[in-house]
C-alpha cells in the first residue's frame, strides 16, 4: 500500500479494500500502536493530555469549523469547550487519545461511548487514531445538539460543566 494511502486511512479518509485493511492491521499490531492515555486531571479539572500533538489537532478543528462559518466568537466558544477556563473544566485539551477513567468518554471531544456507541471495535480504533473523524464528530455534535450555535454549547458547558 502506498504511504499516502496509509496516511489517508490514519487521518480518516475513505474506504479500504480487505487487503489494505489486513495490511493496516498488521502494521498497527507490529508497532503496537496504542492511543495515548490520560494519566491525570489538570488543575482546572479537565483531562491532562499525554503523547499527542494538540496544536495540530486544534489547527485542523479550527479550519473545519471555519468551513461551517464558525470563526471569531464561535471558534473561541469551541476552543473553550475543549480547553476550559479558570472556572470551567476543559474536555481534553485536544488530546486524541484522552480516556476519562470516571466515564466512557474518549477522544478530544470526550465522546461518551455509552451514549454514542461505535458499531465495532475496529470503528472505535479508527476513530481514536483519526483527528479528522474526532473533529467531524465534535462539530456535528455541537451543530446537532445546539442548533449550529457554538455559543449556546459554551453557555451550556459553563452552566453544567459538560456539553
Amino acid at each position: 500500500m502506498a504511504t499516502s494511502t496509509l496516511l489517508s486511512l490514519l487521518l480518516g479518509g475513505g474506504q479500504t479494500a480487505p487487503e489494505e485493511d489486513n495490511f493496516l492491521a498488521s502494521v498497527i499490531a507490529r508497532s503496537q500502536l496504542q492511543p495515548p492515555q490520560v494519566q491525570s486531571r489538570s488543575a482546572g479539572g479537565g483531562l491532562a493530555p499525554t503523547g499527542d500533538s494538540p496544536g495540530d489537532v486544534e489547527s485542523l478543528v479550527k479550519r473545519m469549523a471555519a468551513r461551517r462559518g464558525w470563526t471569531g466568537r464561535e471558534w473561541r466558544a469551541l476552543e473553550k469547550i475543549i480547553e476550559g477556563t479558570a472556572n470551567v473544566p476543559g474536555e481534553s485539551h485536544w488530546a486524541l487519545g484522552a480516556d476519562n477513567p470516571t466515564s466512557t468518554a474518549i477522544g478530544f471531544p470526550q465522546r461518551l461511548e455509552s451514549a454514542h456507541p461505535f458499531s465495532s471495535p475496529r470503528q472505535r480504533q479508527r476513530w481514536i487514531h483519526s483527528p479528522k473523524k474526532q473533529a467531524d464528530w465534535f462539530l456535528d455534535y455541537v451543530g446537532s445538539r445546539y442548533h449550529n450555535n457554538p455559543l449556546e454549547a459554551w453557555r451550556f458547558k459553563r452552566e453544567h460543566h459538560w456539553y
